[in-house]
């Protein structure tokens, strides 16, 4: 054989072996899940940004420079189930994930790594290369023991209910009073309510009249909550006194002072309503304003605040304790008129400061380049979820002078905040605005 046909045939054999080998490579390392979000998960996904409570001392949306799963490995993601003490799917709150690198001193959200559960309490997400670790959130329980994932290894994590305190609500008859609802406050009104020791602030009775709230309590100390230093001293039981609130229709509101210490039933009673505050609201030519709202708030209660609508001239407050309230008459934002020191069962006549028949505004809504909106939506002052119309504009009759806040929602992006002011004098306004050339807020 020529020296020239056995070079040929050393290549041909060379390139043989080499596709060879590429091909075994290429098959060996699999089908690789995509970055930040591991094959055939389709069961979680990443839970919405502001969605249920915060994780505490860290961010329930994960950093996107965060690790994320590793590019070029063929180790699989993470999963787990959450059950209750009983063995029962836990369906709602999240996962957060977190990653501890090898080496490190502080560990990180893991990129996409807040994960809803699904409808079997089931959860898949990213790996990292180090110590994965998994936070809970959810309003009403707390995951027991830390949770530390192993890629490749479904875990079954179990959670435990949150200690409550609650009782029941019954009117005079001692009757429950189903869909009281019901706040705990603090007893000095400069508390932060961030610092209360309970997960909501806010609860409805059943149809029993029974409600409870549930007690903060610290996640459990992790390898990556310790690194980080974030792992929170598990306190004893709340102490002192707070004020349980009940209102309900057909009843004045109830409180009563609440021992936190204590276990036993808390128990409020709802008696009957005060009689009702009526009124008349006019301007001075005697007109009726067509959107016009009366609060009312309990002077020595601040936390007690009713809410009527003007019908033609005339209003009508229900459900009210003795009093006295602040009276307050304002329609789209704007305060038209102030009454202090009324009593339940007087009869109230209120002057509006500006004239009821206002002005007609018309709200044209462009881009950054001067052309109409189509479908824009507007919200705030005289307008509520009002579409932009063929022409990009929307309309309001009897609007008063005064400046508006509005939310102005672009067709397929999210909302801008849009100051305007509607002056006096003029019987139809026509106002421009552009949208596009500021940051958005996400809706």
């Amino acid at each position: 054989m020529s020296a020239r046909a056995s070079a040929l045939l050393a290549a041909f054999a060379l390139a043989v072996a080499s596709f060879a080998l590429l091909t075994f490579v290429w098959g060996w390392g699999g089908e690789r899940p995509a970055r930040g979000r591991a094959r055939d998960a389709a069961p979680a996904r990443a839970a919405p940004a502001g969605h249920g409570p915060r994780l505490e001392g860290a961010s329930a949306r994960p950093r996107a420079e965060g690790p994320a799963l590793r590019e070029g490995s063929s180790a699989p993601a993470v999963s787990g189930r959450v059950v209750d003490p009983s063995g029962e799917a836990i369906i709602a709150g999240r996962v957060a994930l977190w990653c501890l690198p090898a080496g490190e001193a502080s560990g990180a959200p893991i990129a996409d790594g807040a994960l809803e559960l699904d409808a079997s309490g089931e959860f898949r997400g990213p790996a990292c290369e180090g110590t994965i670790c998994a936070e809970f959130v959810h309003p009403s329980m707390v995951q027991r023991g830390a949770w530390v994932l192993e890629p490749g290894r479904s875990a079954r994590l179990v959670a435990d209910a949150l200690e409550r305190r609650g009782g029941a609500v019954v009117d005079q008859d001692d009757a429950p009073v189903a869909g009281a609802r019901l706040q705990i406050l603090a007893l000095d009104e400069a508390e932060d309510p961030a610092a209360s020791p309970f997960t909501s602030q806010s609860t409805v009775a059943d149809a029993e009249g029974n409600f409870s709230f549930a007690l903060r309590a610290p996640p459990p100390c992790d390898p990556c909550r310790e690194a980080s230093g974030r792992c929170v001293a598990d306190d004893a039981s709340p102490r002192g006194e707070m004020l349980l609130v009940a209102r309900a229709p057909g009843h004045r509101v109830g409180e009563r002072r609440v021992e936190l210490a204590s276990d036993a039933p808390w128990r409020i009673e709802l008696e009957d309503p005060a009689p009702p505050v009526r009124g008349r609201l006019v301007d001075d030519s005697d007109e009726a304003y067509p959107r016009a709202k009366i609060l009312a708030r309990s002077e020595p209660r601040p936390y007690e605040v009713h809410q009527a609508s003007v019908v033609g001239d005339r209003f009508e407050l229900t459900d009210l304790g003795d009093g006295p309230y602040e009276l307050r008459a304002i329609q789209d934002g704007v305060e038209l008129a102030v009454r202090a020191g009324v009593l339940a069962g007087e009869d109230v006549e209120l002057g509006g400061g500006l004239p009821a028949a206002g002005v007609a505004l018309r709200l044209r809504v462009l881009d950054a380049a001067g052309a109409a909106l189509v479908g824009a939506e507007v919200d705030g002052g005289p307008f509520v979820a009002a579409e932009a119309d063929s022409h990009g504009e929307v309309e309001a009759a009897h609007v008063l002078p005064g400046p508006y806040n509005l939310r102005i929602w672009p067709p397929g992006r999210g909302p801008e905040r849009h100051h305007v002011v509607v002056s006096d004098g003029a019987s139809d306004v026509t106002i421009e605005v552009k949208v596009g050339a500021q940051l958005r807020e996400p809706r």
